[in-house]
């Protein structure tokens, strides 16, 4: 079996800014030789309705299942799917994380430190 070119790593979160909080999920590809890419997904804010529960110590998992009547969400469009009535499904969202942090990887060294 051949070795792994790559490693990539994919994490949800919720992010305050500004007063407001989004969830998005952040990725990170690293190499063989010890480079690493960072991308991140789109981002959406989450209302209060989602953020008194989740700061109360709820999950997001298990807020948007609630809300939105559904079970498992984050296994299928997750909140990003059901947020934007299913227009952007967290799948496609995470590829665009995953593709800006492959761009060290793909693009001119010249745009990248070392």
């Amino acid at each position: 079996m051949p070795e792994a070119r790559f490693g990539i790593g994919l994490e949800g979160g919720i992010q305050k800014t500004a007063g407001r909080y989004y969830e998005s999920c952040w990725v990170a590809v690293c190499d063989a030789n010890g480079k690493v890419g960072v991308g991140c997904s789109a981002k959406f804010e989450l209302s209060s309705r989602f953020m008194e529960p989740i700061l109360a110590g709820e999950e997001l998992a298990s807020v948007i299942d609630r809300l939105s009547g559904e079970s498992d969400v984050r296994s299928n469009q997750g909140a990003m799917g059901v947020v934007t009535n299913g227009v952007l499904c967290r799948t496609e969202s995470m590829e665009h994380g995953i593709i800006f942090a492959f761009a060290p990887f793909v693009s001119d060294a010249r745009y990248w430190d070392n």
